[in-house]
Formats: structure tokens, sequence, C-alpha cells
């Protein structure tokens, strides 16, 4: 028997172009050369958007911060406080104010002891990419992102 909208074809096509420059993000300067986006308050911080794009045309966006740890040192809080409330709240919860683990999952997982806090601050897909409120877009988007050139190898812990 033949499940309607199972299966259907081959899967749509999920990619991300970052944006380096967040469309909330006044103060952008374009002479940073960093393809991930403007600099924060903090030499430690990246704040950037992306379009999420379905078969190459636009389904989505995002904004994120990504937060080098390492960099952060003792201003890990402070300088995601900088970026926004939610971002710190987020931050004390999972991270000690030098940016290592605090919350028992994280501290059990040797890959979360270093690496950058990539965290998305807004995430949209368009209504017509979700049925009753669902889609695969989002799951796909996310591990697309984790994944392009541009992020990879600068996070270790996302939320």
């Amino acid at each position: 028997a033949k499940v309607t909208g199972c299966g259907e074809g081959p899967p749509p096509a999920v990619t991300i172009e970052i944006d380096p420059k967040d469309d909330d993000d006044e103060s952008y300067e374009d002479d940073d050369d960093d393809p991930l986006g403007d600099q924060g308050d903090y030499e430690c911080t990246r704040h950037f958007g992306a379009k999420i794009l379905v078969n190459g045309a636009p389904a989505g966006s995002l904004s994120a911060v990504l937060v080098n740890r390492s960099m952060a040192g003792s201003c890990f809080h402070s300088a995601c406080d900088a970026e926004s409330g939610e971002l710190q709240e987020i931050s004390c919860l999972f991270f000690g104010s030098s940016g290592q683990p605090r919350y028992t999952a994280l501290k059990s997982d040797a890959s979360a002891k270093r690496g950058g806090f990539l965290y998305l601050a807004t995430f949209e897909i368009s209504a017509e990419h979700r049925v009753n409120g669902a889609t695969d877009i989002g799951s796909a988007a996310i591990k697309a992102l984790l994944s392009c050139a541009e992020v990879s190898g600068r996070w270790s812990v996302a939320a």
C-alpha cells in the first residue's frame, strides 16, 4: 500500500547561505574579514544571519551567535550577556564563568570541553514548508548549518 506524502520523489535539497551581516546588526563593519560575521562587543563573539534555501529558493532564516569559549576565558558569561539576556541565561545553565561545562551531560562529553558555543537566536521556516506545523526542513537546515564550511570546526556545543 502506498502512503501518501511519504517518500514521493527525491527529498528537497536544503542548504544554508551565511549572511555575515545579521539583519538586526546596524553596527556591521564591512572591513571584518571573518566570513562568519561581525565581531560582537567581545573579540570572542561572532554574530551572523543565514538564509535557509530549499532547492535554491528561500524557505526561512536564522540568526546566531558563536562564542569562542577558549578565547573568552573568564569573560565568557559577560561576552554572552553583551549579545543577549537569553544567551547569558543559557550560558550560565550550561557553562561556568570560564566556559567550562557545568551541565552534567556536557561534562561527560570530552568533545564539549573545548570549542565554540553556537547559539541560535532565531529560527524560522516559512509556512509553505510546514505541514500541520511540522517540517523536516528545519532539521535539515540545522544539519546544513552545523556542517557548513563557515561554522564547521568552530563549535562543539549548540543550543
